[in-house]
């Protein structure tokens, strides 16, 4: 699916018992950039995994799929109402992480799993806006601010 500029939810469920996941594939149009990725609704409260990867695929989590993630985390109640981007820079539990709370054109793959026999239920929120635009004559200016 591709994401329109501003907001776009899903709602969606996960189940530990039998093991569940979602699978959301994505495409980030040219000139613009998934910015946030907020969690509005997550319950009961427990652990879930979640995960960047690139392309319109995703991978089963394990060892040996560890380092093809762009970056996972774990999420829990508490992380309702916060934007989850910066934590797949900050709090990544997989062997990458991504290099900004932002990603860029392209197409990915979303993934939420239930890491026990739990039916938890969620709404995350999509949030793409238009790439910011360079100036390259504002460059020295900036330069000239940090000498």
């Amino acid at each position: 699916m591709a994401l329109s500029l501003g907001s776009n939810t899903i709602i969606g469920s996960v189940n530990g018992s039998p093991l569940d996941r979602d699978y959301i594939t994505f495409t980030i149009p040219p000139g613009r950039m998934l910015t946030h990725l907020n969690l509005l609704a997550f319950a009961p409260d427990n652990i879930a995994f979640t995960s960047f990867n690139a392309g319109a695929t995703s991978f089963i989590p394990s060892g040996a799929t560890n380092a093809l993630f762009l970056s996972g985390i774990h999420i829990t109640g508490a992380d309702v109402g916060k934007d989850l981007m910066p934590f797949y820079d900050t709090r990544n539990v997989t062997t990458n992480s991504l290099p900004g709370p932002n990603l860029g054109p392209g197409t990915y793959c979303w993934l939420i799993q239930q890491t026990s026999a739990v039916l938890t239920s969620y709404t995350v929120e999509f949030v793409v806006e238009g790439a910011v635009r360079v100036d390259p004559s504002t460059w020295g200016m900036i330069k000239a601010l940090y000498r």
